[in-house]
């Protein structure tokens, strides 16, 4: 004989199970989502030149190029000041 009534309180408890994982998995992966925007926001949408690697042909070496940053109007300010100090020292 089949005990349906305990068959559909047993199906009922897995799916219970079920979504609770499922809204747990949905939760991490906004919380992971999140972070991930804050650290690219941070750090890979600030620059200028992003950095890429390749692996080279003949050996297994990979070859990176230089990320460059974006400078802020302030930087830029400073960066050309000290530029014309140093212009001015070497014509001295």
């Amino acid at each position: 004989m089949i005990d349906t009534a305990k068959q559909e309180a047993m199906n009922k408890e897995g799916e219970e199970i079920c979504e609770r994982i499922r809204k747990d998995a949905a939760d991490t992966i906004t919380k992971l989502q999140l972070h991930r925007q804050k650290l690219l926001s941070i750090t890979y949408d600030k620059m200028v030149e992003h950095q890429k690697g390749v692996v080279s042909i003949k050996s297994d070496m990979v070859l990176n190029n230089y990320s460059v940053r974006m400078r802020s109007e302030k930087e830029e300010r400073r960066l050309a000041q000290v530029s014309r100090f140093r212009k001015m020292e070497l014509r001295e």
